[in-house]
This record gives C-alpha cells, structure tokens and sequence, in this order.
C-alpha cells in the first residue's frame, strides 16, 4: 500500500532535503529528511542542518521519513528531542508528518514509535498532522487548538491509541482518518472501541471521516448508518477494509447518506448486485477495486 513517499500533505509538495543543500520555498513546499541506506549521514544531522539554515523560521512543515539502522527497534528518540528543544527555530511549523516510509524501507507494523506528546507541547500551532506506524506509539494528552487533520496510517491501531484521540482537546479538527488494520498486527480494539466517535463526536466541526482498513467495518457500517454525525460529514471512507453485503446493507437501510458529497468504499468486497445500489446514491461513491464476494477476507493493509 505504501509503494511510494508521500508527495503532498497539508496543502504543499514535499520535497527531499539533501545534505549540504537548501530549503524549498515554504510558499509552497515542505522539505522531508529520511536516513538512507549506506548514507553517510543519520537524521539528527540532517534536522540540524534544516535547524541551522538562516530560512528555518519560514519554514511551515516538516517531514521525517526513515529514522536510521536500527528504526525496527529503537525510536526516533534523538531527533524528536532535538525538533522539540529547538521549537523556537520553527515558529511557523503547522504541518508535521512522522514515519514517512515506502514497505521498502519498512513495513508499516514494524515502524518503531514512542511518546510524541512532547511535540504538540512545543508546537501547539499545528495544523496538520499524519504519523505512519503505531508500534509503542502514545499521543499522550493531545491539545491543539488549531489542528485540522489528524491521520493516522497503522497496519493495527492499539486502542489506547483511539481513546487518546478521542479524548483529544481538537475543536477545529475537519478531518480524521483512522487506519485501524489487522487484529494480528496490532488492532487490539472492537466496536466499542470507536462508537464514542460515532455516537458521540467530540468533534463540532468534523467533515471528512475515514474508518479505514478496519477488520470491523461492517459492525461499524451497522453503527454509523442513520445516525445524526452523517449530516455534518461531507466524506465518510470506509475504503480498504472487509466491506461485504452484509454491512453494505445496514449502511443503504439506515439512511442519511444522502447528506455526504462523498462515500469511499474503494477495495471492498462486494457483489455487483450491491455495487449497483450504491451507484444510485446521488452522491459520488467510490468502489474501485473490487475483490469480489469471499468468505475469506483481509484488510488492504496489515503488515
């Protein structure tokens, strides 16, 4: 799934930053830095040289991609330490990223994370937010009062994970995306476990809501399925889970889909019969990438 680097996050390209070299235009880019293979340099290096360069205070993103040789067992402790400490060189960073990496370089579930509250303590401006991987990984106590997307890409989101965003202090979050993966990969959570979100919504000013990659989606079809948080949604994705009929179904039975400018169900496994009913919707529904009704079905994204 994750064959290549990401190309955009919060609205500007990204672009690779080299040692020796020079920052991209903050106007309209984001430099990401990433250890590589046989690279004479670790990361820390390069987040200073990005720290050091007089146009570091313009700067409005960061990227971090590969952390280094020894990424599937240690942290990126040194260089989160390193980004928080010198938070006053980046008084404009609103957009951050953290685990920007291709299966190549690293299978999402063996992405090695840690505690990364100290981040939104030093930069409560933020934006936008995206952290790949979830192993050890802790939000901690989340309070970003200016936070408007919140991503989170997991072969197996840990439920203690899910609890720390919905206990999140976010009031201006418009968009949340929740890869909650495989059982055997990390997901350790249920229905439960996401219904404070569904029936409660801690989030006023919510519009795009992804649920993805979800072992459970068809419960979560069953939950979501007529209940007010489809009025204010403008995107529901449900896309790279086990979608069949079954939960396909309760979704078309409960209503309210109607509201939404967007339904994503892309990777599912659905009949054409059902297939057919959503293309009636008079809304644009996304259901490429068919599999085809199975007993046996797997989320798009595990390990």
């Amino acid at each position: 799934m994750f064959g290549e680097n990401l190309s955009k996050f919060g609205g500007k390209q990204i672009v690779d930053f080299e040692q020796g070299g020079s920052l991209p235009d903050p106007a309209s880019s984001i430099p990401r830095i990433r250890w590589e293979y046989d690279s004479e340099h670790e990361l820390v290096d390069l987040l200073r040289e990005v720290l050091n360069d007089p146009n570091s205070e313009q700067l409005t993103g960061l990227v971090i991609g590969a952390f280094g040789e020894d990424m599937y067992e240690e942290p990126p402790s040194e260089v989160l330490e390193l980004l928080v400490q010198s938070a006053s060189r980046l008084p404009n960073l609103t957009t951050f990223f953290l685990g920007d990496m291709t299966y190549e370089e690293s299978e999402v579930s063996w992405i090695y994370l840690t505690d990364v509250s100290p981040i939104w303590e030093a930069f409560p401006q933020l934006k936008h937010v995206g952290i790949r991987g979830s192993n050890m990984l802790s939000l901690g106590e989340m309070k970003l009062p200016e936070l408007e997307t919140l991503v989170l890409e997991t072969g197996g989101l840990p439920s203690s994970v899910v609890k720390e965003v919905l206990a999140a202090h976010l009031p201006s979050l418009k968009k949340l995306e929740l890869y909650l993966g495989d059982s055997s990969y990390g997901w350790d959570g249920n229905l439960d476990t996401v219904l404070p979100l569904i029936d409660a919504n801690p989030f006023p000013q919510l519009e795009h809501l992804g649920l993805r990659d979800s072992e459970i989606v068809d419960e979560i079809c069953q939950a979501i399925a007529g209940k007010p948080i489809l009025q204010q949604l403008k995107v529901l994705d449900l896309s790279l889970g086990t979608l069949s009929d079954e939960g396909a179904e309760a979704l078309l039975a409960g209503g309210g889909l109607e509201h939404l400018e967007k339904l994503d169900l892309h990777r599912h496994y659905l009949s054409d019969t059902m297939m057919a009913r959503f293309n009636e919707l008079p809304i644009e529904v996304d259901m490429s990438d068919p599999e085809g009704p199975s007993d046996e079905r797997y989320v798009a994204i595990g390990e």
